[in-house]
Protein backbone atom coordinates (compact mmCIF):
# COMPACT_ATOMS: atom_id res chain seq x y z
CA UNK A 1 0.00 0.00 0.00
CA UNK A 2 1.13 3.39 -1.01
CA UNK A 3 1.72 6.08 1.75
CA UNK A 4 -0.48 8.58 -0.39
CA UNK A 5 -3.42 5.57 0.02
CA UNK A 6 -2.62 4.62 3.70
CA UNK A 7 -2.98 8.70 4.42
CA UNK A 8 -5.94 8.79 2.88
CA UNK A 9 -7.59 5.44 4.33
CA UNK A 10 -6.00 6.40 8.43
CA UNK A 11 -7.74 9.68 7.40
CA UNK A 12 -11.09 8.22 6.65
CA UNK A 13 -10.93 5.54 9.17
CA UNK A 14 -10.58 7.54 11.97
CA UNK A 15 -13.45 10.03 10.47
CA UNK A 16 -16.00 7.75 9.65
CA UNK A 17 -18.38 8.36 12.58
CA UNK A 18 -17.97 12.54 12.33
CA UNK A 19 -17.83 12.18 8.08
CA UNK A 20 -20.99 10.44 8.70
CA UNK A 21 -22.83 12.67 11.12
CA UNK A 22 -22.30 15.67 8.94
CA UNK A 23 -23.33 13.66 5.32
CA UNK A 24 -26.83 12.63 7.06
CA UNK A 25 -27.25 15.85 8.59
CA UNK A 26 -26.40 17.38 4.93
CA UNK A 27 -28.69 15.13 3.40
CA UNK A 28 -31.98 15.35 5.86
CA UNK A 29 -31.14 19.14 5.50
CA UNK A 30 -30.76 19.30 1.95
CA UNK A 31 -33.80 16.99 1.16
CA UNK A 32 -35.85 18.66 4.02
CA UNK A 33 -38.93 18.92 1.68
CA UNK A 34 -38.84 15.23 1.37
CA UNK A 35 -37.57 14.42 5.38
CA UNK A 36 -40.55 16.91 6.46
CA UNK A 37 -43.33 16.34 4.33
CA UNK A 38 -46.68 17.02 5.04
CA UNK A 39 -49.26 14.65 5.00
CA UNK A 40 -50.22 14.59 1.61
CA UNK A 41 -48.10 12.34 -0.64
CA UNK A 42 -49.23 8.56 -1.54
CA UNK A 43 -51.82 7.65 1.02
CA UNK A 44 -49.76 4.81 2.56
CA UNK A 45 -47.29 7.21 4.08
CA UNK A 46 -50.03 10.13 4.52
CA UNK A 47 -52.63 7.53 6.12
CA UNK A 48 -50.76 5.84 8.86
CA UNK A 49 -48.74 9.32 9.41
CA UNK A 50 -51.26 10.98 10.12
CA UNK A 51 -53.20 7.84 11.90
CA UNK A 52 -49.90 7.59 14.47
CA UNK A 53 -51.15 11.51 15.56
CA UNK A 54 -54.92 9.69 16.73
CA UNK A 55 -53.83 6.91 18.27
CA UNK A 56 -50.90 9.56 20.43
CA UNK A 57 -53.56 11.79 20.90
CA UNK A 58 -55.89 9.18 22.14
CA UNK A 59 -53.78 8.41 24.71
CA UNK A 60 -54.74 12.39 26.37
CA UNK A 61 -58.39 11.00 26.93
CA UNK A 62 -58.74 10.47 30.92
CA UNK A 63 -60.08 6.59 30.43
CA UNK A 64 -58.03 5.55 27.85
CA UNK A 65 -54.77 3.58 30.50
CA UNK A 66 -57.66 1.55 31.73
CA UNK A 67 -55.29 -0.86 29.22
CA UNK A 68 -52.16 0.73 28.82
CA UNK A 69 -51.13 -2.22 26.44
CA UNK A 70 -53.24 -1.81 23.56
CA UNK A 71 -53.58 0.95 20.99
CA UNK A 72 -56.39 3.31 20.88
CA UNK A 73 -57.65 5.76 18.08
CA UNK A 74 -60.25 8.44 18.25
CA UNK A 75 -63.33 7.77 16.70
CA UNK A 76 -64.64 11.04 15.27
CA UNK A 77 -68.47 9.87 14.22
CA UNK A 78 -69.21 8.87 18.02
CA UNK A 79 -66.37 11.05 19.71
CA UNK A 80 -65.29 8.25 21.31
CA UNK A 81 -62.16 6.81 22.19
CA UNK A 82 -61.79 2.99 20.72
CA UNK A 83 -59.41 0.27 21.30
CA UNK A 84 -57.29 -0.69 18.04
CA UNK A 85 -56.44 -4.32 19.41
CA UNK A 86 -54.09 -4.62 15.96
CA UNK A 87 -51.23 -2.79 17.15
CA UNK A 88 -49.69 -2.40 21.03
CA UNK A 89 -49.58 0.74 22.55
CA UNK A 90 -45.70 1.67 23.56
CA UNK A 91 -45.00 3.85 19.87
CA UNK A 92 -47.91 5.77 20.80
CA UNK A 93 -47.35 6.25 24.30
CA UNK A 94 -44.21 7.80 23.71
CA UNK A 95 -45.16 9.57 20.67
CA UNK A 96 -47.63 11.02 23.08
CA UNK A 97 -45.40 12.63 25.60
CA UNK A 98 -43.40 14.28 21.83
CA UNK A 99 -46.24 15.90 21.05
CA UNK A 100 -46.96 17.05 24.71
CA UNK A 101 -43.71 18.48 24.61
CA UNK A 102 -43.17 19.90 20.90
CA UNK A 103 -47.16 19.95 20.06
CA UNK A 104 -48.92 17.57 17.31
CA UNK A 105 -47.83 18.90 13.88
CA UNK A 106 -46.08 17.04 10.57
CA UNK A 107 -42.23 18.30 11.65
CA UNK A 108 -42.99 16.64 15.32
CA UNK A 109 -44.24 13.55 13.89
CA UNK A 110 -41.31 13.71 10.63
CA UNK A 111 -38.79 14.19 13.86
CA UNK A 112 -39.90 11.45 16.04
CA UNK A 113 -39.46 8.97 13.32
CA UNK A 114 -36.44 10.03 11.76
CA UNK A 115 -34.74 9.94 15.29
CA UNK A 116 -35.66 6.70 16.33
CA UNK A 117 -34.89 4.71 12.26
CA UNK A 118 -31.09 7.17 12.33
CA UNK A 119 -30.80 5.57 15.73
CA UNK A 120 -30.91 2.17 14.47
CA UNK A 121 -29.11 3.20 11.84
CA UNK A 122 -25.85 4.37 13.68
CA UNK A 123 -26.46 1.24 16.17
CA UNK A 124 -26.27 -1.00 13.18
CA UNK A 125 -23.16 1.15 12.01
CA UNK A 126 -21.66 -0.03 15.24
CA UNK A 127 -22.64 -3.93 15.13
CA UNK A 128 -20.65 -4.40 11.97
CA UNK A 129 -17.76 -2.42 12.68
CA UNK A 130 -14.43 -4.90 12.45
CA UNK A 131 -11.26 -3.90 10.97
CA UNK A 132 -12.40 -0.45 10.51
CA UNK A 133 -15.00 2.17 10.84
CA UNK A 134 -16.27 2.55 7.23
CA UNK A 135 -19.10 0.87 7.44
CA UNK A 136 -20.36 4.12 9.37
CA UNK A 137 -20.94 5.57 5.46
CA UNK A 138 -23.61 3.37 5.42
CA UNK A 139 -25.89 5.54 7.30
CA UNK A 140 -25.64 8.55 4.54
CA UNK A 141 -25.62 6.00 2.06
CA UNK A 142 -28.94 4.46 3.20
CA UNK A 143 -30.36 8.50 3.40
CA UNK A 144 -29.38 9.06 -0.45
CA UNK A 145 -31.63 5.86 -1.60
CA UNK A 146 -35.34 5.78 -2.05
CA UNK A 147 -35.70 3.31 1.01
CA UNK A 148 -33.96 6.09 3.14
CA UNK A 149 -36.29 9.22 1.81
CA UNK A 150 -39.48 7.17 2.01
CA UNK A 151 -39.50 4.93 5.13
CA UNK A 152 -36.80 7.08 7.14
CA UNK A 153 -39.24 10.22 8.19
CA UNK A 154 -42.45 7.72 8.37
CA UNK A 155 -44.54 8.30 10.71
CA UNK A 156 -45.50 4.91 12.62
CA UNK A 157 -44.61 2.27 14.86
CA UNK A 158 -42.19 0.65 12.11
CA UNK A 159 -39.49 3.17 13.48
CA UNK A 160 -39.60 2.04 17.18
CA UNK A 161 -39.79 -1.78 15.53
CA UNK A 162 -36.65 -1.19 13.61
CA UNK A 163 -34.80 0.45 16.77
CA UNK A 164 -35.27 -2.62 18.57
CA UNK A 165 -34.15 -4.31 15.49
CA UNK A 166 -31.31 -3.23 15.93
CA UNK A 167 -30.32 -3.34 19.77
CA UNK A 168 -31.16 -7.34 18.89
CA UNK A 169 -28.59 -7.24 15.89
CA UNK A 170 -25.86 -4.73 18.16
CA UNK A 171 -26.33 -7.29 20.78
CA UNK A 172 -25.26 -10.57 18.78
CA UNK A 173 -22.68 -8.52 17.37
CA UNK A 174 -20.85 -8.34 20.65
CA UNK A 175 -20.85 -12.36 20.61
CA UNK A 176 -17.64 -13.11 18.92
CA UNK A 177 -15.86 -12.23 22.26
CA UNK A 178 -16.37 -13.84 25.54
CA UNK A 179 -15.83 -11.04 27.71
CA UNK A 180 -18.70 -9.40 25.44
CA UNK A 181 -21.47 -11.90 26.04
CA UNK A 182 -23.20 -11.02 29.59
CA UNK A 183 -23.58 -7.69 28.21
CA UNK A 184 -24.45 -8.73 24.88
CA UNK A 185 -27.17 -10.71 27.18
CA UNK A 186 -28.62 -7.98 29.00
CA UNK A 187 -29.22 -5.92 25.70
CA UNK A 188 -30.86 -8.81 23.88
CA UNK A 189 -33.36 -9.44 26.91
CA UNK A 190 -33.91 -5.94 27.18
CA UNK A 191 -34.73 -5.21 23.58
CA UNK A 192 -36.69 -8.73 22.98
CA UNK A 193 -38.49 -7.51 26.58
CA UNK A 194 -39.80 -4.22 25.78
CA UNK A 195 -39.83 -4.66 22.13
CA UNK A 196 -42.91 -6.29 21.77
CA UNK A 197 -44.68 -3.46 23.80
CA UNK A 198 -44.09 -1.50 20.68
CA UNK A 199 -44.51 -3.95 18.07
CA UNK A 200 -45.06 -7.69 18.69
CA UNK A 201 -43.51 -8.90 15.34
CA UNK A 202 -40.45 -8.25 17.23
CA UNK A 203 -40.05 -11.70 18.53
CA UNK A 204 -39.28 -12.93 15.10
CA UNK A 205 -35.97 -11.39 15.11
CA UNK A 206 -35.66 -12.24 18.43
CA UNK A 207 -36.07 -16.08 18.23
CA UNK A 208 -34.06 -15.94 15.17
CA UNK A 209 -30.57 -14.51 17.22
CA UNK A 210 -31.28 -17.37 20.35
CA UNK A 211 -29.28 -19.79 17.96
CA UNK A 212 -27.03 -17.74 17.34
CA UNK A 213 -26.15 -16.90 21.13
CA UNK A 214 -26.46 -20.19 21.82
CA UNK A 215 -23.66 -21.52 18.82
CA UNK A 216 -21.28 -18.90 20.95
CA UNK A 217 -22.22 -19.66 24.18
CA UNK A 218 -23.43 -22.99 24.54
CA UNK A 219 -25.39 -22.93 27.78
CA UNK A 220 -28.48 -24.31 27.69
CA UNK A 221 -30.07 -22.52 30.79
CA UNK A 222 -29.17 -18.93 29.19
CA UNK A 223 -30.80 -20.74 25.72
CA UNK A 224 -33.93 -21.58 27.79
CA UNK A 225 -33.84 -17.86 29.38
CA UNK A 226 -33.46 -16.20 26.58
CA UNK A 227 -36.22 -18.05 24.31
CA UNK A 228 -39.00 -17.99 27.15
CA UNK A 229 -38.53 -14.20 28.35
CA UNK A 230 -39.22 -12.54 24.71
CA UNK A 231 -42.06 -15.43 24.83
CA UNK A 232 -43.22 -14.51 27.79
CA UNK A 233 -43.30 -10.65 26.82
CA UNK A 234 -44.98 -11.22 24.11
CA UNK A 235 -47.72 -13.28 25.57
CA UNK A 236 -48.24 -10.30 28.49
CA UNK A 237 -48.76 -7.69 25.48
CA UNK A 238 -51.21 -10.41 22.82
CA UNK A 239 -53.17 -11.32 25.64
CA UNK A 240 -53.73 -7.10 26.78
CA UNK A 241 -54.46 -6.79 23.18
CA UNK A 242 -57.49 -9.37 23.07
CA UNK A 243 -59.15 -8.12 26.36
CA UNK A 244 -59.45 -4.92 24.25
CA UNK A 245 -62.03 -6.57 22.05
CA UNK A 246 -65.50 -7.11 22.97
CA UNK A 247 -64.49 -10.18 25.46
CA UNK A 248 -61.92 -11.43 25.25
CA UNK A 249 -62.36 -14.40 23.21
CA UNK A 250 -63.81 -11.86 20.24
CA UNK A 251 -60.18 -9.84 21.25
CA UNK A 252 -58.36 -12.83 20.26
CA UNK A 253 -60.00 -14.37 17.85
CA UNK A 254 -59.86 -10.25 15.94
CA UNK A 255 -55.73 -10.48 16.32
CA UNK A 256 -55.75 -14.27 14.98
CA UNK A 257 -57.61 -13.26 11.81
CA UNK A 258 -54.88 -10.32 11.90
CA UNK A 259 -51.90 -12.40 12.30
CA UNK A 260 -53.42 -14.89 9.75
CA UNK A 261 -53.40 -12.21 6.93
CA UNK A 262 -50.33 -10.53 7.61
CA UNK A 263 -48.52 -13.78 7.10
CA UNK A 264 -50.92 -14.76 4.16
CA UNK A 265 -52.44 -17.75 5.18
CA UNK A 266 -55.70 -16.16 4.99
CA UNK A 267 -56.47 -13.15 2.59
CA UNK A 268 -58.59 -10.35 5.02
CA UNK A 269 -58.01 -7.54 2.54
CA UNK A 270 -57.35 -6.75 -0.73
CA UNK A 271 -53.96 -7.24 -0.10
CA UNK A 272 -52.19 -11.04 -1.36
CA UNK A 273 -48.36 -11.25 -1.89
CA UNK A 274 -47.53 -14.14 -2.75
CA UNK A 275 -43.79 -15.76 -2.27
CA UNK A 276 -42.23 -15.44 -5.68
CA UNK A 277 -43.86 -12.05 -5.45
CA UNK A 278 -42.41 -11.00 -2.42
CA UNK A 279 -39.29 -12.30 -4.20
CA UNK A 280 -39.06 -9.67 -6.68
CA UNK A 281 -40.01 -7.10 -4.65
CA UNK A 282 -37.29 -7.62 -1.90
CA UNK A 283 -34.87 -7.87 -5.49
CA UNK A 284 -36.21 -4.63 -6.05
CA UNK A 285 -35.80 -2.81 -2.68
CA UNK A 286 -32.02 -4.17 -3.49
CA UNK A 287 -31.88 -3.38 -7.17
CA UNK A 288 -32.86 0.71 -6.43
CA UNK A 289 -31.45 1.01 -3.30
CA UNK A 290 -28.08 -0.57 -3.67
CA UNK A 291 -27.57 -0.10 -7.38
CA UNK A 292 -24.20 -2.03 -8.24
CA UNK A 293 -23.43 -2.88 -4.79
CA UNK A 294 -26.34 -5.23 -5.53
CA UNK A 295 -23.87 -7.46 -7.16
CA UNK A 296 -21.72 -7.58 -3.79
CA UNK A 297 -24.57 -9.69 -2.07
CA UNK A 298 -24.11 -13.36 -1.76
CA UNK A 299 -20.35 -12.92 -1.38
CA UNK A 300 -20.55 -10.06 1.13
CA UNK A 301 -22.60 -12.11 2.90
CA UNK A 302 -20.65 -15.68 2.62
CA UNK A 303 -17.15 -13.54 3.69
CA UNK A 304 -18.88 -12.17 6.79
CA UNK A 305 -20.43 -16.11 7.52
CA UNK A 306 -17.29 -17.88 6.59
CA UNK A 307 -15.11 -15.35 9.17
CA UNK A 308 -17.59 -16.47 11.95
CA UNK A 309 -19.20 -12.74 12.43
CA UNK A 310 -22.02 -12.87 14.33
CA UNK A 311 -23.71 -9.55 12.29
CA UNK A 312 -24.11 -11.99 9.78
CA UNK A 313 -27.41 -13.31 11.54
CA UNK A 314 -29.05 -9.63 10.23
CA UNK A 315 -29.46 -10.60 7.24
CA UNK A 316 -31.05 -13.60 6.57
CA UNK A 317 -32.85 -13.00 9.73
CA UNK A 318 -34.60 -10.13 7.65
CA UNK A 319 -35.37 -12.37 4.75
CA UNK A 320 -37.26 -14.95 6.83
CA UNK A 321 -38.82 -12.19 8.35
CA UNK A 322 -39.84 -10.94 5.14
CA UNK A 323 -41.17 -14.07 4.14
CA UNK A 324 -43.11 -14.85 7.72
CA UNK A 325 -44.58 -11.15 7.43
CA UNK A 326 -44.93 -11.68 3.39
CA UNK A 327 -48.73 -9.31 3.69
CA UNK A 328 -46.83 -6.78 5.54
CA UNK A 329 -43.97 -6.11 4.01
CA UNK A 330 -44.72 -7.03 0.50
CA UNK A 331 -47.76 -4.51 0.61
CA UNK A 332 -46.20 -1.49 2.86
CA UNK A 333 -43.01 -0.23 1.06
CA UNK A 334 -42.28 0.88 4.07
CA UNK A 335 -41.89 -2.28 5.89
CA UNK A 336 -38.99 -3.16 3.57
CA UNK A 337 -36.05 -0.83 5.51
CA UNK A 338 -34.43 -4.33 7.90
CA UNK A 339 -34.14 -6.06 4.61
CA UNK A 340 -32.70 -3.36 2.76
CA UNK A 341 -30.57 -1.96 5.68
CA UNK A 342 -29.10 -5.27 5.82
CA UNK A 343 -27.90 -5.74 2.83
CA UNK A 344 -26.34 -2.38 2.63
CA UNK A 345 -24.35 -2.84 5.71
CA UNK A 346 -23.56 -6.24 4.88
CA UNK A 347 -22.03 -5.12 1.87
CA UNK A 348 -20.70 -2.43 2.86
CA UNK A 349 -18.80 -4.04 6.19
CA UNK A 350 -17.74 -7.01 4.01
CA UNK A 351 -16.16 -5.51 1.37
CA UNK A 352 -14.59 -1.67 3.52
CA UNK A 353 -11.79 -4.84 4.07
CA UNK A 354 -10.42 -4.15 0.93
CA UNK A 355 -9.90 -0.63 1.65
CA UNK A 356 -5.98 -1.76 3.08
CA UNK A 357 -5.27 -2.95 -0.18
CA UNK A 358 -4.81 -0.26 -3.08
CA UNK A 359 -6.28 -0.91 -6.26
CA UNK A 360 -9.55 -2.28 -4.72
CA UNK A 361 -9.89 0.02 -2.21
CA UNK A 362 -10.05 2.80 -4.84
CA UNK A 363 -12.74 0.20 -7.21
CA UNK A 364 -14.79 0.26 -3.59
CA UNK A 365 -14.90 3.88 -2.80
CA UNK A 366 -15.42 4.29 -6.39
CA UNK A 367 -18.54 1.56 -6.77
CA UNK A 368 -19.83 3.04 -3.16
CA UNK A 369 -19.90 7.02 -4.55
CA UNK A 370 -21.25 5.52 -8.19
CA UNK A 371 -23.54 3.81 -6.45
CA UNK A 372 -24.34 6.67 -4.09
CA UNK A 373 -25.03 9.09 -6.72
CA UNK A 374 -27.05 5.78 -8.63
CA UNK A 375 -29.94 5.43 -5.75
CA UNK A 376 -30.03 8.70 -5.11
CA UNK A 377 -31.44 9.54 -8.73
CA UNK A 378 -34.36 6.95 -7.86
CA UNK A 379 -37.68 8.94 -7.29
CA UNK A 380 -39.65 8.34 -4.24
CA UNK A 381 -42.42 6.26 -4.15
CA UNK A 382 -44.63 8.45 -1.97
CA UNK A 383 -44.88 11.80 -3.35
CA UNK A 384 -47.33 14.21 -2.98
CA UNK A 385 -50.90 13.32 -4.47
CA UNK A 386 -52.98 16.21 -5.19
CA UNK A 387 -56.48 14.80 -3.94
CA UNK A 388 -54.93 13.96 -1.07
CA UNK A 389 -53.41 17.41 -0.51
CA UNK A 390 -56.53 18.80 -0.94
CA UNK A 391 -58.05 16.91 1.56
CA UNK A 392 -55.28 17.87 3.72
CA UNK A 393 -55.71 21.23 3.47
CA UNK A 394 -59.16 21.26 3.72
CA UNK A 395 -59.20 19.33 7.16
CA UNK A 396 -56.66 22.36 8.37
CA UNK A 397 -58.76 25.21 7.49
CA UNK A 398 -61.62 23.08 9.49
CA UNK A 399 -59.72 22.21 12.26
CA UNK A 400 -58.98 25.78 13.27
CA UNK A 401 -62.51 26.93 12.34
CA UNK A 402 -64.11 28.59 14.90
CA UNK A 403 -67.68 26.57 14.88
CA UNK A 404 -65.67 23.41 14.91
CA UNK A 405 -64.04 24.07 18.68
CA UNK A 406 -68.04 23.60 19.80
CA UNK A 407 -68.32 20.04 18.11
CA UNK A 408 -67.56 16.69 20.40
CA UNK A 409 -67.75 14.46 17.40
CA UNK A 410 -67.63 14.69 13.90
CA UNK A 411 -69.86 13.15 10.62
CA UNK A 412 -68.62 13.67 7.00
CA UNK A 413 -70.03 13.33 3.96
CA UNK A 414 -68.89 14.63 0.77
CA UNK A 415 -71.08 15.21 -2.81
CA UNK A 416 -67.86 14.57 -4.96
CA UNK A 417 -67.37 11.27 -4.23
CA UNK A 418 -64.52 11.14 -2.62
CA UNK A 419 -63.85 8.66 -0.15
CA UNK A 420 -63.46 10.14 3.53
CA UNK A 421 -60.48 8.50 5.32
CA UNK A 422 -60.79 9.10 9.05
CA UNK A 423 -57.14 8.29 9.71
CA UNK A 424 -56.11 11.80 8.17
CA UNK A 425 -59.27 13.64 9.77
CA UNK A 426 -57.77 12.55 12.77
CA UNK A 427 -54.39 14.33 12.75
CA UNK A 428 -56.21 17.63 12.64
CA UNK A 429 -59.86 16.88 14.09
CA UNK A 430 -58.77 14.46 16.97
CA UNK A 431 -57.82 17.25 19.54
CA UNK A 432 -60.60 19.12 19.11
CA UNK A 433 -62.91 15.87 20.29
CA UNK A 434 -60.00 15.19 23.11
CA UNK A 435 -60.05 18.39 24.65
CA UNK A 436 -63.86 18.31 24.88
CA UNK A 437 -63.52 14.27 26.47
CA UNK A 438 -60.90 15.78 29.16
CA UNK A 439 -63.41 18.63 30.03
CA UNK A 440 -66.21 16.68 30.04
CA UNK A 441 -67.96 18.74 28.04
CA UNK A 442 -70.71 17.13 26.31
CA UNK A 443 -70.39 19.32 23.05
CA UNK A 444 -72.06 18.94 19.80
CA UNK A 445 -72.83 16.05 16.81
CA UNK A 446 -71.49 17.39 14.20
CA UNK A 447 -72.60 17.24 10.65
CA UNK A 448 -69.16 18.13 8.58
CA UNK A 449 -69.64 18.28 4.57
CA UNK A 450 -66.94 18.39 2.57
CA UNK A 451 -65.93 18.96 -1.26
CA UNK A 452 -62.32 18.69 -2.38
CA UNK A 453 -62.57 20.07 -5.55
CA UNK A 454 -63.46 23.37 -4.73
CA UNK A 455 -62.22 24.02 -1.20
CA UNK A 456 -65.92 24.16 0.58
CA UNK A 457 -66.62 23.09 4.25
CA UNK A 458 -70.45 23.42 5.72
CA UNK A 459 -70.65 22.61 9.63
CA UNK A 460 -74.23 22.08 11.19
CA UNK A 461 -74.50 21.08 14.59
CA UNK A 462 -77.10 18.73 15.84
Amino acid sequence: MSDFWKKIYKVIDKNAIFLAIIFSALIIFVNASVYFRQYDSKDQDAYASAHSHGFATANFAPDSWHNPIVAKEINLPSGTIKNYNHWPNGFFAVFALVIKIFGSNEVTGRSFAILLNLSGLFILAASFVRKNKIVYLAVPFILLSRMGRDAVPFVFLDSAFFLFVSLIVYAVSLLDEVKNHKKARNIFLVASIVGPFFCQLIIIFSFLAVPVFYYFDRNKKRLLVNLFLPFLATVVVLLGMSLAGQGFLNGFIELYKQFMHRVGIHERYDEYVSFFSLAKTIGKHWLLNLNFLMIFIPLSWWSLFRQKNPTAYFLPAAIIYSFVMRNYVGVHFFAGLPVTAAAIFTVISASSGWLDKKNLGILFLFLLVVSAFGVFLVPEKYQTYESIKAQRNLYADIAVSKKSENCRSFNITTPDGVEVDYRLVQFFLGPVVINKIKKGEAGKECFLRVNFINSRFAIEND
